[in-house]
């Protein structure tokens, strides 16, 4: 590729460049476009909003300047180095919002002003060798009332940065109007360091393995575009025009409901329904079209300013005795593909297929398409309410862009298209075709697609029934004796510290305690105090006069049990905040309940303390039944996340389908958990994966060792039998009961979940997170479950191994995600 670049003007005194990193390929890719057609808008991306409440430009001015400081992608400019294209971030960069005043207008001319105003910011190219490629414009409509504009270079900006920009313009504009603090986060990373990072990965196998799947997918695949009014203008000068059609307003709630019931992801239903029209509208059984993929794998993305977003392209063939529903499964078969491989970057794939280059046309795709919530957070910020506007696209990049979006007003399709080449009248026709064959897609998949008319059919649902309701676990006693000397010598021995640093108010985690520790000190103080302190006491109050007050009394009955599930509370929450369950190994999951910051969330524990009740697969099910029916007792309507590591992921898998049509949201989360079939790979296979991750966990903690993170007892713990060893030295005590019943009841699952493969896919929202403990070329294949979850399941990473990124600062990772998913779902977005 040929660039060229004139110097970068100067900035400002401290223009240097603090940090320079390569290109990623999706700004290489704008740049390219850039040079090819000087002037161009058409990387331009326009965003509206409308503030609701009393913030004043002072406010958003600020916001602004706090946003540019945090997000190097917004201070960097972009040069040429040795014929390299390079991405310099600068140590400041300026933006000062502009301001208009429209309140002495009437509606109609107010109106005109704020189409100058976007025209004025987004309709004016980018000069790239300068810093911060963004523009604002604040239209003063009423003293409570204002649109704030936004425009953004493709280069530095995508749609998923939308939903960050949001967030952070309002808690730091909400902070300068109150004299208060911003809530936000300190970002993890940097747009540079995914640049690293992404070249590494493209020199990878599996960029290898990505770039032979596209070119055997697409190598015949046809050039698919609309009979044309007109012929082609060149591709730098076309001229755009945007239709809207509003969809039916319950359109949101069944597109979730049907892709719950036939365990596919909404995406895939609306590119079905594509797929359909086009094939009827162009008279073709081979489709193929392009769509944004997010390309965020890591939950430390998705807090990013930048342009991660890579086009796919999507094929279907359609049998001629194809039935919608057959079309709907191979949309989401390809859907799987596409975003199995979707981090290859799209100009590779051009290169790699070699067509010939047409200077009138895009490559590979002239139709583009994408079905998404906006990604605005439609929310208040103390005084004022950001909410999400239809924008104009400063021009068009494709013969024809059609965005199927959900925004709290309800569903509208935008279509944006060439009109040197089409009349409007041809696009409303087939945006109607699209929107008439998906509500057939959605009442009526048996219909054969050479059936279709105009007109589709409804099919009344059946009333689900209601959950069946369970007793609530007995709470522990309240109070009890005072802390004895007897009860602070056992925490001195099971934590290994003295005595007196441990006082009534001690936390056992603070000191240093964890999940085996903990099991310790409940066994230690049943053994020699005869007592017994229950897990979900402890949790609660984990202090040695927590202890004493959990207590019972000596009259008192033992707890009743809830059989087969042992159902322990981590955090209170609210009756009508959302519930999060995790699954078994309850002391994981204490700082789960520490890191979340809404109080409304409560967080509970199910946990099987019986090995010989997970006697075979039917039985396993069983188990997973019986905990949907307590949780869907406890939830309500309520939103609901399940969450487990490893096999227990794989049983929170279960029951989150056995919850699978119930009166309210699920979430799922699984943390290194493969789906069953990995646990059948060949033998030798198994061996080395099973070596290889010793090796890295053996240099992980070796690592820790050298920076004193780590003392020897618990390095040579990490070692095979370094354990074995310290026990027969003494200097480890041996398992408890309880510790030995709980590794029962994980061997167990293992055996009984790892032979069985799920025969059904599971089509709720589902987060798959992923510790240092896996390998990267297993990311991929989505750790085994590719085809069993929904299609846009993303990849999120949390920081330490295994199960001790649970105890450390990954942690913190999934309270976060896991919060931010949560009020999205109770916000209805």
């Amino acid at each position: 590729m040929t660039m060229s670049f004139t110097p970068a003007p100067s900035v400002s005194a401290g223009a240097t460049a603090v940090e320079v990193f390569p290109c990623t390929p999706e700004q290489t890719r704008f740049l390219f476009l850039e040079r090819l057609f000087p002037g161009t808008v058409a990387n331009n991306l326009e965003v509206r909003w409308t503030l609701d409440g009393q913030v004043g430009h002072d406010d958003i001015q600020h916001a602004f300047d706090q946003v540019i400081d945090r997000h190097e992608a917004l201070r960097t400019r972009f040069a040429l180095r040795e014929g390299v294209p390079t991405q310099e971030v600068l140590p400041s960069a300026e933006m000062r919002v502009g301001l208009v005043d429209a309140m002495r207008l009437d509606p109609a001319a107010a109106d005109a002003r704020v189409e100058e105003a976007a025209a004025a910011i987004s309709r004016q190219p980018f000069d790239l060798n300068r810093p911060c490629q963004m523009r604002a414009t604040l239209v003063r409509l009423a003293p409570d009332r204002a649109i704030l504009i936004i425009a953004a270079h493709h280069a530095v900006f995508d749609g998923f940065s939308i939903r960050v920009l949001g967030r952070e313009i309002g808690a730091f504009a909400e902070a300068h109007a109150t004299g208060g603090t911003a809530d936000v986060a300190p970002l993890p990373l940097q747009y540079g360091d995914y640049a690293l990072w992404r070249a590494d990965c493209l020199a990878s196998a599996h960029a290898g393995a990505a770039a032979a799947y596209w070119t055997e997918r697409l190598a015949d695949a046809p050039y698919t575009e609309l009979t044309a009014d007109r012929s082609r203008a060149p591709l730098g000068r076309r001229r755009g025009a945007r239709i809207n059609l509003d969809a039916a307003p319950d359109l949101g709630a069944r597109l979730e409901r049907a892709a719950r019931t036939r365990g596919v992801s909404v995406f895939a239903l609306g590119v079905a329904a594509l797929a359909v029209a086009l094939a009827r509208t162009e008279g073709t059984d081979d489709i193929s079209f392009g769509t944004p993929l997010a390309n965020r794998s890591d939950s430390d993305l998705e807090a990013l300013i930048g342009v991660f977003i890579n086009l796919a392209v999507l094929r279907l063939r359609i049998a001629p005795d194809a039935t919608l529903a057959d079309v709907v499964a191979a949309a989401q078969e390809t859907v799987t593909g596409a975003l199995t491989h979707g981090d290859h970057p799209f100009d590779d794939v051009v290169r790699s297929l070699g067509r010939p280059r047409d200077a009138r046309r895009t490559p590979l795709v002239s139709v583009m398409f994408s079905l998404a919530h906006v990604f605005l957070e439609e929310r208040s910020y103390g005084r004022f309410a950001l909410r999400s506007l239809p924008s104009e696209a400063p021009a068009i990049t494709h013969d024809l862009n059609l965005q199927l979006l959900g925004r709290k007003a309800g569903w509208r399709l935008m279509m944006d298209y060439d009109t040197d080449r089409f009349d409007g009248a041809r696009i409303a026709a087939l945006g109607r075709r699209l929107l008439s064959v998906l509500e057939t897609v959605l009442d009526a998949p048996d219909t054969a697609v050479a059936a279709l008319d105009d007109d589709g059919s409804a099919m009344a649902e059946a009333p689900r029934p209601a959950a069946p309701s369970l007793p609530a676990t007995p709470a522990p006693a309240a109070d009890g004796p005072a802390v004895s000397d007897e009860l602070t010598a056992i925490w001195a021995d099971v934590l290994g510290i003295p005595a007196d640093r441990i006082g009534p108010q001690s936390d056992f985690f603070d000191l240093g305690g964890h999940s085996i520790l903990a099991l310790r000190l409940l066994a230690a103080v049943e053994t020699r105090l005869g007592w017994r302190c229950e897990v979900a006491a402890f949790l609660a109050a984990p202090t040695p006069a927590g202890m004493a007050a959990a207590r019972p009394a000596p009259a008192e009955a033992a707890p009743a049990k809830l059989d087969p599930w042992r159902h322990m509370v981590l955090r209170e929450g609210t009756a009508q905040g959302p519930l999060i369950v995790t699954v078994n190994q309850p002391f994981l999951y204490h700082g789960l309940a520490r890191s979340l910051s809404c109080p409304d969330i409560r967080v509970v524990n199910l946990s099987l303390e019986d090995p010989a009740l997970i006697a075979d697969a039917a039985a396993v099910r069983r188990l997973a039944e019986a905990a949907a029916q307590r949780i869907a007792a406890e939830a309500g309507r309520r939103p609901v996340a399940l969450a487990g590591l490893c096999v227990d992921g794989q049983m929170a898998h279960l029951v989150a389908q056995a919850l699978d049509g119930r009166d309210g949201p699920v979430l799922l989360a699984m943390i290194d958990a493969w789906a069953p079939p990995a646990v059948s790979a060949p033998t030798m296979r198994r061996r080395v994966n099973r070596l290889a991750g010793k090796l890295r966990r053996a240099a992980r903690y070796a690592a820790a060792k050298v920076r004193g993170e780590i003392g020897w007892t618990d390095w040579i713990a990490s070692i095979g039998p370094g354990q074995r060893l310290l026990v027969a030295t003494g200097r480890r005590a041996p398992a408890t009961p309880a510790e030995r019943a709980a590794l029962a009841v994980n061997r167990r699952m293992v055996a009984v979940l790892g032979a069985e493969r799920p025969q059904t896919p599971y089509a709720g929202e589902t987060l798959l997170f992923f510790t240092d403990s896996q390998r990267c070329t297993d990311l991929a294949g989505q750790f085994g479950w590719t085809g069993l979850l929904p299609a846009d399941t993303g990849l999120h990473r949390l920081a330490g191994w295994h199960e001790g990124a649970l105890t450390s600062g990954g942690i913190a990772g999934l309270a976060e995600t896991l919060e931010t998913r949560l009020a999205r779902t109770a916000a209805g977005g």
